[in-house]
């Protein structure tokens, strides 16, 4: 965002409008939001993508707006680079449209994706109220970080037919196969036209590295959520539990990503390849400290756990018919890693 706000947020103007003197009151703010939204839908799409949120606010008499802009900043907004109150112009037929305008900006990345403190022993509905992301918000995320590329400016809908979208495809993949599927199909499913899919994607590559771009961003950010875990012991224990957790609660698509990898393209195929080789030499690295382990021994190590991982979310048939809740495998994993740990001289936290 640094170096980039001046040039994206040129949010100064003023709203003028040609209603009737009579009208201005009830009509002018509405019409003056109409006119802004449409004036600067481009820098809205290139905040979304930069991860703040942005309020624009219009209205009459400049003590009604600097209170709006007082509860803003008091809920964290902060005025934009180049945003001001704008007085109304003095000249001409304008003079008597007494319209003021302001943009505020808050930065949103670091407040969605900061984890909640936990504890050492924690269980899944413990970690899907501290983790930023869970089932219910993935969509909203999914928006924020695909708007550039969506055509639909009004963020409910778009949220929700998303969430159509992406849902009809999972199901769609694991019936009739993710090669097989058309647009068609999906529009079926979903119940929009054709022109109204295309708002949101162009084609089935785009939908596929849309799925893929997620759970590799996902995945990345769990070492980051226990930086502040000092013991290398213990930060593999979050480490695994928080991803078998990650494996349960966004299992349809990891279960595409891993079965329809061949879909995508070779450049995205790589990236799903190192996203999972990123986890896993973040645990090489930790097992490395936490145990007396030479250098093939931790890789060997943490490849089981990706692999223990995966075998929840793909083969979760398994588990379901010997009644297997996802809290009772991972205390399984842990113990298992703890049993090889305290064989090799280190421990995992109790």
């Amino acid at each position: 965002m640094q170096g980039r706000e001046s040039d994206t947020f040129m949010l100064n103007c003023v709203f003028k409008t040609k209603k009737p003197r009579a009208a201005q009151k009830p009509a002018g703010p509405l019409w003056a939001r109409d006119c802004f939204d449409r004036h600067f839908s481009v820098r809205e799409n290139t905040e979304r993508s930069l991860g703040i949120e942005l309020i624009l606010g219009a209205g009459f008499g400049i003590s009604k707006v600097q209170r709006n802009i007082a509860r803003a900043r008091a809920a964290g907004y902060v005025s934009a680079p180049s945003a001001r109150i704008c007085g109304p112009a003095r000249a001409g037929f304008w003079r008597d449209c007494p319209c003021y305008s302001f943009g505020l900006i808050r930065p949103r990345t670091s407040r969605q994706m900061d984890i909640q403190v936990l504890p050492a022993h924690f269980t899944l509905a413990q970690f899907r109220r501290a983790a930023p992301l869970n089932e219910t918000n993935i969509w909203e995320f999914l928006f924020d970080r695909n708007s550039a590329r969506i055509g639909v400016k009004r963020r409910d809908t778009a949220v929700e037919n998303l969430e159509k979208i992406f849902v009809a495809t999972f199901r769609l993949a694991n019936t009739v196969g993710f090669p097989v599927m058309t647009l068609r199909d999906l529009c079926r499913e979903t119940g929009l036209s054709m022109g109204g899919l295309y708002a949101y994607i162009e084609n089935k590559d785009q939908l596929a590295a849309m799925i893929e771009d997620l759970v590799r961003h996902v995945t990345q950010m769990l070492p980051a959520w226990f930086a502040h875990i000092t013991q290398p012991a213990a930060q593999i224990e979050s480490i695994v539990r928080a991803n078998i957790f990650l494996a349960e609660m966004f299992q349809p698509w990891l279960y595409f990503v891993f079965l329809e990898s061949r879909t995508l393209q070779p450049a995205q195929r790589d990236d799903a390849k190192a996203a999972e080789l990123f986890i896993q030499s973040h645990l090489t690295t930790l097992f490395s400290h936490a145990g007396e382990f030479d250098d093939g021994t931790a890789a060997l190590l943490a490849a089981h756990c990706m692999s223990l991982v995966q075998d929840w979310h793909l083969k979760r048939w398994k588990f379901r018919a010997a009644n297997v809740r996802v809290d009772a495998f991972a205390d399984s994993v842990i113990d298992l890693l703890r049993s090889r740990l305290a064989a090799a001289g280190g421990r995992l936290k109790e």
